[in-house]
């Protein structure tokens, strides 16, 4: 019996071994492409933009640089995505983590918005604690914010609404952004955070999008120690939630010599 239970425990141990080697190529080949890919890209975006500049005079020639330098900017964007995604499966995604006025932050936010949805004469419902601080690395936590303004704007209706909130709850902040349209099927809600995933086909050929910016904005809230769902308990409303931590409190050592202090300073006065 003993025998049998050692040759099973030795053929799970290769098993997740081979599932180990087999996740770290995947995580390698992920990062290695996006690194190959991203120099003879950056090569063509500055040929092509060499050639508009030279072909002044020719509409037609202009016409066919334009598109393909779109094209060859959203291959850009695409591997700068493949790789960000790379370091966070690899655990290496690089956070500079500070203590940031969350409340500022998501007013500057609601200035973008008022702006990008101009066009589609969309109009922002708003309600922003005061004071709300989190720990945070600003670079990431301003393009998680975007991206899902954009998202909001960009599955929004003409003429629709915009919701943007943010509140605190214990020692974490609650960031919500809301946009009215048609939604995400039942069927599909577990999946929006996939890689390239799109729920709706049609909806995908309307809307520019590589697919991949839901899963950045996971994976760096994760990384964050944070937690980012969706929320359609809202008739009419897609919603998506970001929960972070607030700045550390202080550790009881602090706060004994603080209390020490203010101690030593009264018996002084």
């Amino acid at each position: 019996m003993q025998d049998e239970v050692g040759r099973l425990v030795r053929v799970l141990n290769r098993s997740f071994n081979r599932l180990e080697r087999s996740f770290e190529q995947a995580a390698r080949f992920s990062s290695d492409a996006s690194h190959e890919l991203k120099t003879p890209l950056t090569i063509m975006r500055g040929e092509i933009e060499s050639a508009l500049k030279a072909e002044e005079n020719a509409p037609r020639i202009r016409s066919l640089l334009d598109s393909l330098l779109a094209e060859t900017q959203r291959l850009c964007d695409i591997v700068e995505k493949l790789l960000l995604l790379s370091r966070a499966d690899a655990g290496t995604l690089m956070l500079t983590k500070e203590t940031l006025d969350f409340s500022a932050i998501c007013h500057e936010l609601v200035e973008d918005a008022e702006i990008l949805a101009k066009p589609k004469r969309i109009t922002t419902e708003l309600e922003i604690s005061p004071h709300v601080e989190v720990l945070a690395d600003a670079l990431y936590l301003r393009r998680v914010l975007l991206n899902l303004l954009d998202n909001a704007i960009k599955y929004n209706v003409e003429g629709g609404s915009l919701s943007i909130s943010l509140t605190q709850s214990d020692a974490r902040a609650i960031f919500r952004i809301a946009n009215i349209g048609p939604g995400i099927p039942k069927e599909h809600e577990t999946r929006v955070f996939e890689r390239f995933y799109r729920a709706d086909s049609r909806r995908s050929s309307d809307t520019s999008g590589s697919g991949l910016g839901l899963s950045i904005c996971r994976e760096i809230v994760a990384a964050h120690g944070g937690q980012m769902w969706l929320d359609q308990s809202r008739s009419g409303w897609t919603a998506f939630i970001v929960s972070l931590s607030g700045p550390k409190s202080k550790t009881q050592a602090e706060k004994r010599t603080i209390a020490e202090k203010s101690r030593c300073a009264s018996s002084h006065t």
